[in-house]
């Protein structure tokens, strides 16, 4: 509230008497300068971003935040929804671009406007028919690379059976509003399938940041854990280190309690982002996640990601934590990451992700045998 606050009065700063700001709902506002013609717009939205990016101080934490930014002009062929769509569409088109961005509309965004449009379609339809589905990755041991449970990916298909990226649907279902619901379905559904899995094997899902703002997230897993049976400890919850940016009670107080009821957490895609060595000693996760990129490395630049792939395995043994590797598709790669001394290792080496009884089959007949018979001989 105190970052809307500060937004608002930034915004209001850089308007005129007879210009409009308006805050349009959650964190969305809507700005209109009157008389102002398109060209002079740039140098405005550039100062309200650049005043937006600055560090906020409030009740002694400082609030780092981005802001997107969407214009689009209004004329008599217009309507003021036609515009406002449009102005959503650059918005759409900025925010796909990166973190404090803007962008204004053109006849190019049109297409996108429309494709947006389509991909809301399918993602509400998807939420109320319940045709998401979940892939699974499997996670194998360091050591030996036995099975040793999987990662729940959610997937969506359009209408031709076509897979869109993750990327495309999942933060479009967080500006709708859908995310809890869909959030809710996976954490059910994966701990449902891996409890009907033989043996005692995990289960690792990713949350979003925007399931934490409810503050039911505690109540909606231990649910699904006890619908399912499943024990505490054989499910991971994935975050990312954004999560942790501006040290919210709401969301610390859920991850405490998540942990005191046996559940792992882990921190994805470490080495990506800001990678504090605050938050890990803070938190104490009981896992981190290396990114598939620093693996790939391996291929291009040896020497410098095998540095910083021995750097971060010492980091998390230094931690008490245990270390993933994700990304790992050659033998080469896997071999590296196991002398390093990587706890858990992931990717197309050991199995593609698939659904639970397609991928336990091809796990055990396509890459646990082989490769163990590679390590004996």
């Amino acid at each position: 509230m105190a970052f809307l606050s500060q937004l608002g009065r930034i915004l209001t700063s850089q308007t005129e008497a007879n210009d409009i700001v308006a805050r349009f709902g959650g964190d969305e506002f809507v700005v209109a300068f009157c008389g102002l013609e398109l060209e002079m717009i740039e140098p405005r939205v550039r100062t309200i971003l650049k005043h937006c990016s600055q560090p906020l101080l409030a009740e002694g934490v400082s609030i780092t935040s981005s802001v997107s930014i969407g214009v689009a002009s209004i004329s008599e062929s217009n309507s003021l929804p036609d515009t406002l769509a449009e102005a959503d569409a650059a918005l759409y088109f900025a925010k796909s671009a990166g973190r404090n961005q803007f962008a204004i509309y053109g006849d190019s965004m049109g297409e996108q406007l429309r494709r947006r449009v389509e991909l809301e379609t399918l993602v509400k339809n998807a939420t109320e028919n319940g045709s998401f589905t979940i892939d699974y990755q499997p996670l194998v041991a360091g050591d030996d690379f036995h099975l040793i449970g999987y990662e729940a990916l959610l997937r969506l298909k359009n209408e031709d059976g076509k897979s869109i990226p993750p990327l495309d649907f999942i933060p479009l279902a967080e500006d709708m509003g859908l995310i809890d619901k869909i959030g809710s379905w996976v954490i059910y559904t994966a701990t449902k399938d891996i409890s009907m899995q033989p043996g005692e094997l995990k289960v690792s899902v990713n949350l979003s940041v925007v399931q934490f703002r409810s503050g039911d997230l505690p109540k909606v897993v231990a649910d699904a854990l006890s619908k399912s049976g499943l024990p505490a400890n054989r499910l991971e919850l994935e975050i990312t280190e954004s999560l942790l940016l501006g040290d919210d009670p709401v969301i610390l107080y859920q991850i405490d309690a998540l942990r005191e009821m046996g559940i792992s957490i882990a921190m994805d895609d470490f080495g990506t982002g800001y990678s504090s060595l605050g938050y890990l000693w803070r938190y104490g996760f009981d896992r981190i996640k290396i990114d598939q990129s620093f693996v790939s490395g391996l291929q291009n630049s040896p020497e410098r990601s095998l540095e910083i792939l021995e750097s971060v395995v010492m980091l998390g043994k230094k931690l008490g934590m245990e270390v993933t590797a994700e990304g790992v598709e050659t033998e080469e790669q896997s071999k590296i990451l196991a002398k390093l001394g990587c706890d858990v290792l992931q990717g197309f080496k050991f199995g593609k992700p698939g659904p639970m009884p397609t991928v336990c089959g091809a796990m055990a007949e396509e890459h646990t045998e082989p490769f163990l018979k590679s390590r004996e001989s």
